[in-house]
């Protein structure tokens, strides 16, 4: 193939003349072949190849010859230039500008080729100019596309890497850079490649072929064409290792330095001409400047205290004139704040940014002067110290004692100094007991502590201690500090204080919970008197033979065991005298469970267990609820956040002869076992030993006192009974109790008793409570018993009905408690109405003063709460016929 750039200019139009006439001279070889009408298309392929092969001016040649020679053979009238036919003249016509414009296009095309070879041929020689370049400098080279992809690397580069280019053309360079830079290096490539603009700069390590990382200063740079067209990034890489290790060592020797000055304790200086040229931290602090700016520049001799400057001027003249440095010696030095403080000062000559002066060196010694002072101050209060105090070395040896110690144990400092403390040992302690003390004051902790010691004479006094180990500068103990105190009077009068303590909270407490039960009582027992006295009415209507007589009686029996329960928690905090009695411990346990299940968190899950047919036992109830009480609140504590199971459960066992030779306590016999077992935290086998002595606990401070065991313990002891606890860590606990069993039974309780005869003869009562339904139940069993009886839930209701008609009521039954006005204050406003007019009080709960306060009132009758029929036909039967009956509850 003929290739344009081969062709001159006259070769390119020769080429149009011979291509032009041989197109013409095979049109007329071959006219049979062909229909004239083709003849127009046909010479189009030689207007292309002359245009293709020469540009313009071949193309506009072989246009005219193609054109004329078909004008003059081929177009009717042949062998003229005359066209006779329009379509003739049209198709010539298209010829002629198909020929032009084929012509126009090929040398434009050609002009383009031209540009494109002179390009190429620019840019063959300048890729060979850079890469000569590249090949010569010491540089790391590389080159990329404009899309960021690398497509060159220079020989320094591939010997660098020791890997081969075309393993790192496009991404595979970023494998020589060093793990913890990569992230980093490409974030600024891709942002230097978004961004033109912006060239590339940045440090990062290379790997070298032997696998050594070495860090280099990376550059580049985008060249763009005429259009402003990023064409290539052209970069290279610098080895800077060498520089930076240089300038990690001159970084490494000024931080040294500034770390050593900067983090010195002493104030650190230096001067030139007589002014501060530098100051470090603990200088400003010294001088109590805001910052460095208020100290340079400014004469040093400003900062020392008059009397001093003449003193330093003639140090400083020294010092600039022998360069030799000056002794250390102390001055007062001047503040920013006009204050003065000691300092010793040094200074030796120093040549600071090429002027000369001095550093120098001071230490803030106020502190120590002053501390000299207090140690001859602190010496002369030992000697005058009221409480004794003796100086030792390790080992016990007297050293030092103040005439305080003399008077305390009659012993001289004479007779004390070279002798061991033990001298003053009272033998009421063990050898143990002194080891422990020794060994903590020798780990270097303080001991304080009280102990039994003898004087010189031998009387033995209790003696409060805190012994104080000395250490020197190296930390390590050297000697030992002991202050006594004679605490024997104190001891005796804080015995007492605490038993009186004791006694005033226990008292307390007790009143606190009587409080809190007589007002749990009362509403309790407002509720267990409308159901007895409804259930007493509806009981009286039914016939004896009635179905449903069975099931009342047994909520009547409920009712009445619901009101024990309140009157023993009442008894409990009345801390009334245990009284034992038969009793089923099944119910018993099973009432004090039910109190207990309400005081556990949810975590913890309550199971009972009890073998039917058990005997009884003789006990006080009031005893085993504080059983119940005690052992479930520490088996709920055991297991604590987590929970578990708690377990109650009642069997009977018998103790023979060989089993009661494991148990010291216990005779042969039967016995009613309960058992409370859980799934805590268990205890070893030293908390075992202790759990039964007084005070002794496990839990924090302000969480127990250490007495629930021990009263548990004597509690049995008291029934000739026992108590095993069984448990292991992370096991669980189960403690085991032994009651001794008995043929008597347990005392029935109050049943129903069967309808009365009324025994009232219409007498009017007044009955006043706060409860309404118990208004309405109480009116109707007094009715019910033959009297009139007319209700208020007000007590100022009552009262003015009272006024108003003084001599139509009776007798008045009042409740005790109620808002607005009590039922003491009721009763004697209606005595100033009518002062014989017989009063009865109800309440859930009477303390002692209340019923001080009824005989005062003149109230012979109390009812406690809940009452029956039974107790308010008795009570007013006694009312109307005038019996002497003592104000105490029925």
């Amino acid at each position: 193939m003929i290739h344009f750039s081969s062709l001159s200019r006259t070769r390119a139009y020769l080429l149009a003349i011979l291509c032009s006439g041989a197109t013409i001279a095979l049109r007329l070889y071959c006219s049979q072949w062909f229909d004239n009408r083709l003849v127009l298309v046909m010479f189009v392929i030689p207007i292309l190849l002359s245009a293709y092969w020469g540009g313009l001016g071949p193309g506009i040649l072989s246009t005219a010859i193609t054109t004329l020679s078909a004008l003059y053979l081929f177009i009717p009238p042949r062998h003229t230039l005359v066209i006779s036919r329009q379509v003739d003249l049209v198709q010539w016509l298209i010829l002629v500008l198909v020929g032009i414009i084929i012509s126009w296009l090929a040398e434009r095309l050609l002009q383009f080729r031209r540009q494109t070879v002179q390009m190429l041929s620019e840019h063959r020689q300048a890729v060979s100019r850079f890469r000569q370049i590249a090949e010569t400098l010491p540089q790391l080279v590389w080159t990329t596309l404009p899309d960021g992809q690398p497509d060159y690397f220079s020989p320094q580069w591939l010997a660098y890497t020791g890997v081969p280019e075309q393993e790192q053309i496009g991404n595979g360079w970023i494998a020589q850079v060093h793990p913890d830079d990569r992230e980093r290096v490409l974030a600024r490539w891709q942002e230097s490649v978004t961004h033109p603009d912006k060239d590339y700069l940045v440090e990062y390590r290379i790997r070298r072929h032997d696998g050594i990382y070495r860090w280099f200063d990376t550059r580049a740079v985008a060249f763009r064409d005429e259009n402003g067209n990023v064409v290539k990034w052209f970069g290279s890489s610098t080895d800077i290792e060498d520089r930076r290790q240089s300038e990690i060592r001159v970084h490494e020797s000024e931080e040294r330095f500034r770390t050593v000055v900067e983090s010195a304790p002493d104030a650190i200086f230096i001067q030139t001409k007589g002014c501060f040229a530098y100051v470090n931290s603990a200088a400003i602090k010294l001088f109590g400047a805001r910052d460095e700016s208020q100290l340079l520049g400014t004469p040093v001799l400003s900062r020392f205290h008059p009397d001093d400057r003449h003193a330093i001027q003639s140090r400083i003249q020294t010092l600039n004139s022998s360069r030799t440095a000056v002794p250390q010696r102390c001055e007062k030095l001047l503040r920013c704040d006009d204050t003065t403080i000691d300092v010793e000062v040094s200074a030796v000559p120093f040549t600071y940014r090429g002027e000369s002066g001095a550093l120098v060196f001071a230490r803030d010694i106020t502190e120590r002067r002053r501390a000299e002072e207090q140690l001859l101050l602190q010496g002369t209060a030992l000697e005058s110290a009221a409480n004794a105090i003796a100086i030792s070395d390790t080992r016990g040896t007297i050293l030092w004692i103040n005439p305080a110690f003399t008077l305390l144990t009659g012993y001289t400092r004479e007779e004390m100094t070279g002798k061991n403390i033990r001298i003053c040992r009272s033998g009421a302690h063990n050898e143990a007991f002194y080891s422990t003390i020794w060994s903590q004051i020798l780990s270097g902790r303080v001991w304080h502590g009280e102990m039994l010691s003898k004087t010189k004479n031998g009387k033995i006094f209790t003696q409060e201690m805190t012994a104080t180990p000395v250490t020197n500068n190296k930390g390590e103990i050297t000697h030992l500090i002991a202050v006594f105190q004679d605490v024997t009077a104190r001891k005796q009068v804080e015995e007492e204080h605490k038993k009186l303590e004791q006694q005033l909270f226990r008292s307390q407490k007790l009143d606190a919970l009587g409080r809190l039960s007589g007002g749990i009582a009362h509403d309790f027992n407002n509720i267990l008197t409308a159901i007895s006295g409804h259930l007493r009415l509806v009981l009286e209507t039914l016939p004896g033979d009635a179905s449903e007589r069975q099931s009342l009686l047994e909520i009547d029996k409920a009712s009445r065991r619901a009101g024990d329960l309140v009157r023993r928690i009442l008894a409990f905090s009345r801390n009334d005298q245990s009284e034992h009695q038969p009793l089923s411990l099944e119910t018993i346990v099973t009432e004090a469970v039910n109190l207990l299940r309400a005081m556990v968190p949810a975590m913890v899950e309550i199971r009972t267990q009890f073998k039917p047919g058990l005997p009884s036992v003789i006990a006080d109830p009031i005893q085993i609820h504080q059983i119940i009480m005690n052992l479930g609140s520490n088996a709920t504590h055991a297991m604590g956040d987590k929970g578990g199971l708690l377990e109650f459960s009642l069997s009977e066992i018998i103790i023979d002869a060989e089993q009661a030779k494991l148990f010291s306590d216990l005779s042969v016999g039967r016995f009613v076992l309960l058992t409370v077992s859980d799934h805590g935290c268990g205890m070893d086998k030293n908390t075992i030993e202790k759990i039964f002595d007084p005070f002794f606990t496990t839990k924090n401070v302000g969480e127990g006192t250490g007495l629930g065991l021990s009263v548990v313990h004597g509690i049995m002891k008291s029934y000739n009974g026992t108590i095993n606890v069984y448990s292991q860590p992370g096991q669980g606990t189960a403690f085991r109790l032994y009651f001794p069993a008995t043929e008597k039974t347990d005392a029935p309780k109050n049943a129903a008793k069967p309808s009365r005869v009324a025994r009232g003869n219409g007498e009017h009562v007044l009955y006043v409570d706060d409860e309404k339904m118990l208004v309405t139940v109480s009116t109707k069993i007094i009715q019910r018993l033959g009297y009139t009886a007319t209700g208020f839930t007000s007590p100022d209701e009552a009262l003015d009905a009272f006024r108003a008609e003084p001599d139509k009521f009776r007798a008045i039954i009042s409740d005790y408690s109620m808002p607005g006005m009590n039922g003491f204050d009721l009763v004697r406003k209606i005595h100033e109405l009518r002062p014989d007019c017989p009063a009865v009080l109800a309440s859930g709960y009477f303390r002692p003063q209340d019923k001080e306060t009824a005989q005062q009132l003149g109230i012979k009758h109390l009812i406690s709460k809940p009452n029956t029929i039974d107790e308010l036909d008795d009570v007013l039967h006694s009312v109307f016929n005038e019996d002497s009956v003592s104000a105490t509850p029925h």
